[in-house]
């Protein structure tokens, strides 16, 4: 029984302090990220994220696809794959078209 009183307190004690967190964050327009590709993270402010972000995407010419062309690329790879029938054979074909699902 104390056990479970111990869990159940320090439960509490967890929740209490998230929420805690969670107001000061929203409060100071602040949120939790990723720094760079490790595993640490960063409290930062969200319109400096957001300029962070739109300035990458610009310097790095990054366009948004109006459709997903995973499609056509498939499409474009298996008709590779069917024009490459005197190096592979018809049966290495079918197992590499299934392979790319």
């Amino acid at each position: 029984m104390l056990a479970t009183n111990t869990h159940h307190t320090v439960q509490k004690r967890y929740e209490h302090n998230l929420n805690q967190i969670r107001g000061i964050l929203q409060r100071n327009n602040l949120t939790i990220a990723r720094a760079d590709k490790n595993k640490a993270i960063v409290i930062i402010n969200k319109d400096s994220l957001e300029q962070m972000v739109k300035a990458f995407i610009q310097e790095n010419h990054i366009m948004q696809f109006t459709k997903n062309p995973t499609d056509l690329f498939q499409k474009q790879i298996e008709q590779a794959l069917q024009k490459c029938g005197t190096l592979i054979e018809k049966n290495g074909a079918d197992f590499m078209f299934l392979m790319c699902f």
